[in-house]
């Protein structure tokens, strides 16, 4: 279009005043449109491309110079993309906190009755109430962007800490100066939390608001846990380096009619909401000294939990409410009418959550009943979680919520009508059946988030981009794998484009590569192609027995070494930053903490000691770190997604269960399984989901949420050998289970499942009983990563049956090189193998070399270039 053409874009400047007076020769309209009060602004279309050309430098100085020709929503959007852009905001895909959470309504003048849920209002009117609720302030992209800017500009000064805090469904980086909010000098407790990055809920409110348009209204913050809210924050975390959001921003919905403010979830009153953060002192200052781990002060007061209404189909082993009473089916009738009804419940705030028994909280949901739409009396119940429509059986109300059945924060709880008889299924004419409301738990989290641009849907790269990205890995020490007798080479290829199974692309090939990868997803490739990809030896994990990569930060991996040492390392850059000993043995078990990016858990081999260790991304060096009670023999260690517990295995049938918060071991489940269980795994979105793998040939899958017997796991499943090891996919719908040689199944999960033999990953066979093999899912669960202890290679095959071969990658000679006894006898195998949790394209793998100078070395490789 001439109009644009004509525009000069000399990265600073555009010559506006030629297009604003430009005309068309053909009579057309000008370029300018006319919008509001007759300004004259471009329409959105010129914008967009303007915002796509245009550095944020470049278009900050541009909207400076020429701020009335751009709509201020407009211009506010284009600076949300290069907030997006440059990892400053990130948008939560499926988030469940949104305007269904505004569940409270306001008391009516002179009512001394709690805030009715607002559903039960007629359609219109609650519509009508729902546009009268204040949503919050909007952000001001463009402040948030330069914020930003300027805090990453002097990053490497550690002037700045920073945040992450949800604000309605996006993610934002708060930075703060690292003296803001700084009350170390009040107490030694105080001097404690600074340098732990524990400060004052005023300095995020200040820094947060720096980044909203101006507003009057005030601002409260709660815990964010893997992605559920918790209770008001205590106090706010900030740290150096990347993380999750740990808190989530929140407005009152109006004011009472005395004129406080009044909040959408509990605590709704201004005086048990506000005044805690805005105050001087917190309430765990009183009531509780500090703990010296993830968790400084406990897990406070009570519970808060979501009460979800939901009419379903009734289970055939319960007399259907139709025919029994009309009154019985009232509540079910009401609910069919319109959408399920859902309200937010602090239960027992006035006492530790410890201390909150099954009675409490099925005492405070009856209370809430009637707000809920069920009318008449009820007796409220646990529903069992093998059976729907059955209540728990045995059942003990006076079963403590946090030690008994592991309750955690922000749990979603399904109300359901039902008839049953006492104790067990209905039979016709046989026990007079009654009436109760059961509730079965959800603490289902959502998925894990992956690196941007790594997911392979839609990501390729042309044949330029791929070979200046060859050249730059080269320099950084990566090795390119291609084709055997093939020659290895930096200049453009010739492109095909391809693709590892089902979205998981690898980007555009080279020809001199297989054509394992380059030919349909339906077929398969021969156990020779090789995966196109990039690899390299870190020579910084020298000695290392096992490794975890960081579930939130890129660049970040956990290694335990053969002596007792722990390391923290960047893999990016291949240097050890931090380093602790631990042990005189071994380091076996290693895991992150979800939700804590400092913490992670730890445990050595025979001796069984186990400690939680805390690194400082802004102070390089050595690591703190506090000891736990010793599991013996530990083999492994897995933390649930929640970080509200951690569980150990070791050359034994009993596992340990820890409380994170506390760091005490609570429970020792017995004889779970008949020989030694060599490694447990919690689910990667369920908090109370675990599974074991054993030497007896099983691999048994457990809930926490009920009590824990050697003879009731939730799922059985049998295996044709000893079991080295098992995970979870990356969406917890199957388990993986790996054996000897070519022993690897997979399960699904989903309760009451018909599967009970899974289906068979085709590997090759070495008919040996040594050949100990580790699988994993890579981070989107397309594809599975396999190895074994007595091969140098791994191969890919697809998660989806019937798992079709997609090459494999060989590793022999990587460690040979590095020898400096040539001659002697020795062989290179895959000792462990770990996939990163954020990017589908990066696999590590622990190669090690057995004879009389034994080594070993991570080794990372890059799928798909």
């Amino acid at each position: 279009q001439p109009a644009i053409n004509s525009t000069e874009c000399s990265g600073t400047a555009l010559l506006l005043p030629e297009i604003c007076e430009f005309d068309m020769e053909d009579g057309r309209k000008n370029t300018l449109q006319r919008h509001g009060f007759g300004e004259m602004v471009f329409p959105p279309e010129v914008w967009g491309r303007v915002s796509v050309h245009l550095v944020p430098m470049e278009f900050l100085r541009l909207c400076r110079c020429t701020g009335n020709l751009l709509v201020q929503q407009e211009k506010q959007d284009i600076w949300r993309r290069f907030c997006l852009a440059e990892g400053y905001a990130r948008v939560v895909h499926g988030s469940p906190i949104g305007v269904g959470f505004c569940a409270a309504e306001l008391p009516a003048e002179g009512s001394s009755q709690p805030p009715l849920d607002s559903v039960h209002l007629p359609q219109p009117l609650l519509a009508r109430r729902r546009e009268q609720w204040w949503a919050g302030p909007e952000v001001d992209w463009q402040r948030c962007f330069e914020v930003n800017g300027r805090a990453s500009a002097s990053r490497a000064s550690g002037a700045f800490l920073f945040a992450r805090v949800r604000v309605r469904d996006e993610e934002l980086r708060v930075p703060a100066r690292v003296d803001e909010g700084d009350d170390s000098h009040d107490s030694v407790q105080h001097e404690w939390l600074i340098e732990h990055g524990w400060r004052h809920p005023a300095a995020l409110k200040r820094a947060v608001q720096r980044m909203l348009m101006p507003s009057q209204v005030p601002v409260r913050f709660r815990e964010l846990v893997a992605g559920r809210p918790g209770l008001p924050i205590q106090r706010a975390r900030f740290f150096a380096g990347s993380g999750p959001a740990s808190a989530m921003a929140e407005w009152p919905i109006g004011r009472t009619p005395s004129g406080a403010w009044f909040w959408p979830m509990p605590p709704h009153s201004e005086r048990l909401g506000a005044a805690s953060q805005d105050g001087e002192a917190g309430a765990w200052q009183s009531q509780r000294g500090l703990l010296p781990g993830p968790h400084p002060w406990s897990r406070c007061c009570g519970w808060l939990v979501e009460l979800v209404v939901e009419q379903r189909p009734f289970s055939p082993f319960c007399t259907s409410l139709v025919g029994v009473s009309d009154e019985a089916g009232s509540a079910a009738a009401a609910l069919a009418a319109g959408t399920p009804q859902r309200r937010w419940v602090h239960v027992g705030h006035e006492k530790t959550a410890e201390s909150i028994t099954l009675r409490e909280l099925c005492d405070e949901l009856r209370q809430q009943l009637p707000q809920l739409g069920f009318d008449g009396e009820f007796e409220v119940l646990p529903e069992s979680l093998r059976r729907a429509g059955t209540t728990v059986e045995p059942l003990n109300l006076g079963w403590l919520l946090h030690a008994d059945l592991r309750w955690t924060q922000g749990e979603r709880l399904t109300l359901s009508e039902v008839v049953i008889t006492s104790g067990s299924a209905c039979a016709e004419g046989h026990r007079e059946p009654r009436r109760v409301v059961l509730f079965s738990r959800d603490a289902l989290r959502g998925p894990r988030e992956l690196v941007a641009g790594s997911s392979g849907n839609g990501t390729k790269l042309n044949a330029t981009a791929a070979a200046s990205l060859k050249v730059g890995l080269s320099v950084a020490g990566w090795q390119v794998g291609h084709a055997p007798g093939a020659p290895a080479t930096h200049e453009a290829p010739t492109t095909q484009p391809t693709s590892i199974d089902d979205g998981a692309a690898c980007g555009e090939v080279d020809s001199s590569r297989p054509a394992a990868l380059t030919r349909s997803t339906d077929e398969e490739a021969a156990m020779d192609d090789i995966v196109p990809h990039a690899r390299r030896l870190l020579l910084a994990s020298s000695g290392v027995r096992q490794f975890e990569f960081h579930p939130s930060r890129t660049g970040v991996l956990l290694a335990g070494r053969k002596d007792g040492v722990i390391s923290i390392l960047d893999h990016e850059a291949d240097t050890q930053t931090h380093v602790l000993e631990v042990d005189s043995y071994p380091i076996l078990g290693l895991s992150w903490l979800n939700t804590q990016p400092q913490w992670a858990v730890v445990g050595a081999s025979q001796s069984g000691t186990t400690c939680m260790v805390r690194y400082d991304e802004g102070k390089p060096g050595c690591m703190e770190h506090v000891r736990l009670e010793p599991f013996p023999h530990l083999s492994s260690l897995s933390v649930s997604c929640t970080d509200d517990f951690f569980m150990t295995s070791g050359f034994c049938v009993d596992c340990g269960l820890y409380d994170v918060v506390t760091g005490r071991r609570v429970s020792t489940f017995r004889g779970l399984h008949q020989n030694f269980i060599n490694i447990l795994r919690f689910a990667n979105r369920s908090p109370h989901l675990f599974a074991t793998a054993s030497f007896d040939h099983t691999c048994k899958l457990w809930d926490l949420r009920e009590p824990i017997t050697a003879s009731r796991p939730v799922r059985n499943f049998g295996t044709e050998t000893l079991n080295v090891m098992c995970c979870f996919s990356p969406d917890d719908r199957h388990i993986l289970c790996s054996g000897v040689d070519s022993a690897l199944q997979q399960f699904a999960l989903p309760y009451g499942a018909g599967e009970t033999v899974g289906t068979r990953v085709p590997l090759p066979a070495l008919n040996s009983d040594t050949n100990y093999r580790r699988s994993l899912y890579l981070a989107d669960g397309s594809l599975i990563a396999t190895a074994a202890t007595n091969e140098s290679h791994l191969r890919l095959y697809s998660a989806e049956a019937p798992h079709r071969h997609r090459g494999f990658i060989e590793c022999k000679g990587m460690l040979m090189r590095r020898r400096q006894y040539a001659g002697l006898p020795t062989e290179e195998y895959v000792q462990s193998l770990r996939c990163h949790p954020m990017d589908p394209r990066l696999i590590g793998a622990l190669l090690s070399t057995s004879g009389p100078h034994p080594e070993s070395f991570i080794a990372m490789m890059r799928l798909g270039l």
